[in-house]
């Protein structure tokens, strides 16, 4: 969500009241792949036993 209130839109989203539907996509998918990223990552940390 750190980068809706970066992104060059974000006044004008303020002023409209709402977020075009295309950038929210892109952010959740984005999301998502990190999400999934990390859980894996975490499968290999050294010492974590499962």
């Amino acid at each position: 969500m750190l980068q809706v209130g970066k992104h060059p839109g974000f006044e004008t989203w303020l002023e409209e009241g709402k977020i075009p539907t295309e950038l929210l996509k892109t952010l959740v998918n984005s999301l998502k792949t990190k999400s999934v990223l990390l859980v894996n990552l975490g499968a290999f940390t050294p010492g974590r036993s499962l």
